[in-house]
């Protein structure tokens, strides 16, 4: 990292290290400081030293900016260098039981390479996306409640399954739009395109080493990422336009009664419009997705040749 040297009077020896610090910087071509006279009008960069003094930095030509590592870096980086140690063990019984521990009779262990654990990465947010759009399926389907019977209390009971049915569905909801905006909106580790530029970089330079089976699994895996994605996407899809046809009715119900305000500000008016927007980012991220998984493949089965599996959806939902 690039040094600062004082250019004025040494405290300790009483000599001028003004010569010897501008040749030292000079020859290093690294940042220099002096101190700064303060004056009214004057606006150059100054920073302040363990002294107290105002410091102003004075760039050498040539020297080149100090920029921190972009995000897509940083996260291509930390994939390249992640691997993961899976450990099984087999004991002598079955859980759930009385006792609170068991003696394990067998334990194996399994090294997995960084193409290796971001493929079984990719395999985990794949399951929880679609156990989330199943979840939505199930809750949001018409429910055969109780008060269908009749009898004393059917009214209570049928708006209280109603309430609770809703509740759950919203709940759902929710919980496929995290799983979406985290897996296809991925700020932080990169998502996809941080995957491709790590294992399939434009630069054939920098792609790393990967055994074949490993290549062919994380193909594979994105493959059928891609695909859960755009049936979870539709399933999100479906919600938003049951919610603009609930919004619909509310706001043609309190036009019919005259209250054009209570129309416009709705819950689920604006309940709807908020889905619909996420929708729409959902299917833009869906599509840029799909064309990284596109790109890597292709140049997968262009350096490394079309082998088994590669470039082959499988249909894995």
């Amino acid at each position: 990292a690039p040094f600062l040297r004082v250019a004025g009077t040494s405290k300790e020896s009483g000599k001028e290290s003004g010569k010897e610090s501008g040749t030292e910087s000079g020859t290093t071509n690294t940042p220099t400081r002096k101190e700064k006279t303060p004056s009214r009008n004057d606006t150059t960069p100054t920073s302040k030293g363990t002294d107290g003094k105002e410091i102003e930095i004075v760039e050498q030509p040539g020297t080149p900016p100090l920029s921190p590592p972009s995000p897509l870096a940083s996260a291509v980086k930390h994939l390249r260098s992640q691997w993961r140690r899976r450990t099984t063990a087999v004991v002598a019984g079955r859980f759930p039981g009385l006792r609170a521990r068991l003696a394990v009779v067998e334990e194996t262990v399994t090294e997995m390479t960084p193409a290796a654990s971001t493929a079984e990465m990719l395999d985990a947010q794949r399951r929880a996306i679609r156990a989330a759009a199943e979840a939505w399926e199930t809750l949001s389907r018409p429910a055969t409640s109780a008060a269908v019977v009749g009898g004393v209390g059917a009214a209570a009971a049928f708006r209280a399954d109603d309430g609770a049915a809703a509740a759950a569905c919203a709940g759902a909801l929710g919980a496929l739009q995290r799983s979406l905006q985290g897996s296809l909106a991925a700020g932080v580790n990169g998502g996809v395109p941080a995957i491709g530029e790590a294992f399939f970089p434009e630069d054939k330079r920098e792609e790393p080493h990967v055994t074949q089976d490993d290549r062919v699994a994380l193909i594979d895996a994105l493959e059928a990422f891609v695909l859960t994605c755009a049936v979870a996407v539709e399933t999100h899809g479906r919600a938003a336009r049951e919610a603009a046809a609930l919004a619909n009715a509310e706001v043609r119900d309190a036009r019919t009664q005259g209250d054009r305000k209570a129309a416009r500000s709705s819950p689920l008016a604006l309940a709807a419009v908020s889905i619909e927007k996420t929708q729409g980012m959902f299917v833009r991220c869906a599509a840029e997705v799909r064309v990284e998984v596109a790109r890597a493949v292709a140049r997968a089965e262009e350096r490394h040749g079309g082998g088994e599996g590669e470039g082959s959806e499988k249909g894995t939902l």
